[in-house]
């Protein structure tokens, strides 16, 4: 895993829609990202890392990234499988930075923009509605991880691979006409459905078996979605 990211570049190739954005005025949209350092970063870059001082808040432009948390045993939970217009290190706009509560590893090539804790403090106090927004952010990701804590406790393990198929991709998948490509691993998928590595392959298995999904050497193709929705009660 590098951890060195790569090439900067002189402007946003693309710019996503965003929730940091939120209410902001055009001038004060193009004064803040004039601010920002724009990166390209290429598959399998650290960009932070879990602990260390939230020095830098990044806005995802391009690519796929995952966020995530190591367990003692040191293995990987993925948090959220962040897409453009995602934002990640939001400890940034604090005062006194809190650290960073995941890694992010970047899935693909990746470009990103990112500001330092001067620099948001800065726009954060000349326009709260920054604030406001990125407030907004953090409870939309709680409210994704409330949703995972209460499938944990109330579906089966079925359906919740059966979901996080469903959300990837809708999310992330390369739509083709056999059906929606997902670059992810048994671990990774395991990760968001919170069950084992084993389960994932049982279940895929049983999946295959009824050609609802097809697996591919670096992820799977999900070739009829409507098999993978809860059975009506």
């Amino acid at each position: 895993m590098s951890s060195t990211p790569v090439h900067n570049v002189p402007k946003i190739t693309r710019l996503p829609a965003s929730r940091l954005f939120d209410g902001l005025a055009p001038s004060v949209k193009t004064s803040f990202l004039a601010e920002g350092h724009v990166t390209n970063v290429q598959p399998n870059v650290r960009l932070c890392s879990e602990g260390q001082r939230a020095s830098n808040l990044f806005l995802l432009t391009k690519g796929q990234i995952k966020y995530y948390r190591l367990t003692s045993e040191g293995k990987q939970v993925i948090l959220y499988w962040l897409e453009p217009g995602d934002v990640f290190g939001l400890g940034t706009l604090l005062p006194e930075p809190l650290p960073y509560i995941g890694s992010a590893d970047s899935i693909s090539t990746c470009e990103v923009v990112s500001w330092n804790h001067v620099t948001m403090r800065q726009f954060a106090m000349a326009y709260p509605q920054l604030a406001c927004n990125t407030l907004g952010i953090v409870l939309h990701y709680l409210a994704l991880l409330a949703d995972r804590h209460s499938g944990v406790l109330g579906s089966t393990a079925n359906d919740r691979i059966a979901k996080a198929l469903l959300s990837i991709g809708d999310r992330k998948g390369n739509l083709h006409s056999t059906g929606v490509e997902i670059d992810i691993t048994n671990e990774e998928l395991a990760s968001l459905a919170d069950v084992s590595p084993f389960t994932v392959s049982r279940v895929l298995s049983d999946l295959r078996r009824k050609c609802a999904v097809t697996k591919r050497r670096k992820g799977l193709r999900i070739d009829a979605p409507e098999a993978l929705l809860p059975a009506r009660k």
